[in-house]
């Protein structure tokens, strides 16, 4: 387990951002989808695209780093029995669970971490009725049976946008295919970015209220580029706001990446940032307290929280429930670090409550095998009062998404060293 220690410091300086990874899965898993060797670009780096890598070379597809990202050549004839291992990206489990059946590959499902525990029980519901069934209800689990034409799935009691995205990355493989979603759809901007890579392949798709037919099948696809991560970049740009000046290159703006919503948050939050030149410009700031609703933007509530720990006032985050199941039970974790920190924030009604204050030095944070956590931990034991170092165990979980945040870190100034 590495060890990190963090004292507060002065933060400024510039970062290329690595590629999103909410683009970098779908791009990659449809290349495999779309028969066509495909080069999606993009600095596509992180243990979850690491995992889909894998996923796409046990079907037999073959994949080559390059300068500009990573080439998927996907196999003429596909495997037809095959063990993907998913480590603990729920992206790639969700998305290959629809697109492996449609593909005609009886698939044994295994992960990582907090993995089996996520729910995927309305999903697999769905495919079950459709003509795809698991062995078991959690991982490990295999899928065997198939799609018929003219298939009709029903999506009820949805808890992910990502089922969502699965389906409509595999209905172009199954004639006159589609889908119904019963009920509210969370995070609709995530499957709104599913819609934009399909159409670099030629996929084009009907809705009407909440049914969802597609308009072809795929093509050779045209450019694929996986913009930067905004999700990243939210760490990058508090410690900007917290303690220094940050310049974070590689975005876009406006983007569809929901998480791109933490530029306007920031600046409800009284936040002196801005996107300009092709970067996020974030500057050392009075917050104050805000409430919004993250249900849209779950991945955002670890930054934000560490930046509204800061601000003065209570603020209200809504719309949390779903962050029981991420990496680790996300609500508890955060209330955790921020207590660390000296920072009061407690749970009620769907909602994290945080009261506002000074961040101290000399906290002890576990990371929880959680990326976001830890990543959030690093920013506020920078922006910290006072001279201590705060320590995070388990700190090497960054991986799964920043693998070189802590490089970043360093080179705006940071005080990171190993214990």
């Amino acid at each position: 387990m590495s060890v990190k220690a963090v004292r507060p410091h002065r933060i400024a300086g510039v970062v290329n951002i690595p590629a999103s990874k909410s683009y970098g899965h779908r791009l990659l898993i449809e290349s495999l989808a779309s028969g066509n060797p495909v080069t999606v670009k993009g600095n596509l780096i992180g243990d979850d695209i690491d995992a889909t890598v894998g996923c796409l070379e046990a079907v037999g597809a073959r994949t080559e780093r390059t300068a500009r990202g990573i080439k998927v050549t996907p196999p003429v004839n596909p495997t037809k029995r095959c063990e993907v291992f998913c480590g603990e990206s729920g992206s790639t489990l969700r998305f290959l669970i629809s697109v492996l059946p449609a593909m005609g590959v009886e698939a044994t499902f295994k992960g990582a971490g907090e993995l089996p525990s996520r729910p995927v029980g309305a999903l697999l519901d769905c495919l079950a009725a459709a003509g795809v069934t698991a062995n078991k209800p959690r991982l490990p689990f295999t899928l065997s049976g198939g799609f018929a034409s003219g298939t009709r799935f029903n999506l009820k009691n949805l808890k992910s946008s990502q089922d969502v995205s699965g389906l409509l990355m595999a209905m172009p493989l199954i004639e006159g295919a589609s889908l119904e979603i019963d009920g509210a759809l969370p995070s609709e901007g995530y499957v709104a970015v599913t819609l934009e890579t399909l159409e670099a392949f030629g996929v084009r798709y009907e809705r009407k209220g909440n049914v969802y037919r597609p308009l072809s099948s795929y093509g050779v696809p045209g450019v694929t580029e996986a913009e930067g991560d905004w999700s990243s970049a939210a760490f990058i740009a508090v410690a900007g706001v917290l303690a220094g000046e940050t310049e974070t290159r590689g975005l876009k703006y406006p983007s569809l990446q929901p998480d791109s919503v933490i530029l306007e948050l920031l600046k409800k939050a009284g936040a002196d940032v801005e996107f300009t030149d092709g970067a996020l410009v974030a500057r050392k700031s009075d917050l104050r307290a805000i409430e919004f609703n993250a249900d849209g933007c779950p991945d955002l509530v670890p930054a934000m929280s560490v930046a509204l720990a800061a601000a003065k006032g209570t603020s209200v985050i809504k719309g949390v429930d779903r962050l029981r199941f991420k990496e680790s039970d996300r609500i508890a974790s955060v209330i955790k670090m921020l207590a660390a920190f000296g920072i009061a924030a407690e749970y009620a009604d769907n909602a994290l409550i945080i009261r506002g204050g000074e961040l101290k030095s000399g906290a002890a944070v576990d990371g929880a095998g959680d990326h976001r956590i830890a990543m959030s931990a690093a920013v506020a034991a920078s922006a910290a009062y006072g001279e201590n170092e705060s320590v995070i165990y388990g700190a090497e979980c960054v991986s799964k998404s920043y693998a070189d945040f802590y490089v970043d870190l360093i080179s705006l100034g940071g005080l990171v060293y190993e214990r």
